[in-house]
């Protein structure tokens, strides 16, 4: 949903009773569903260089590999 969306993306804490419009420009919804693109294709990716990871430590037989980091968006 929209206020799900923007607390993820602008740290923004919006709520269906807050008193502000429950919808937004096109131009606004199309970049926070950019955002929200990027965010799920940075996670798959991080996930897929793990899972290399790992697969690559196990063939050369060496200690599993710990890749890890935060993303974090701000307006």
């Amino acid at each position: 949903s929209l206020f799900t969306l923007s607390s993820l993306f602008l740290l923004l804490q919006a709520s269906p009773n807050d008193g502000l419009p429950p919808i937004v420009c096109i131009k606004c919804r199309e970049q926070l569903d950019s955002c929200h693109r990027f965010r799920r294709a940075a996670h798959q990716t991080h996930q897929a260089l793990v899972d290399y990871l790992q697969f690559t430590s196990k063939l050369n037989g060496t200690s599993q590999v710990s890749l890890s980091f935060s993303v974090f968006f701000f307006s």
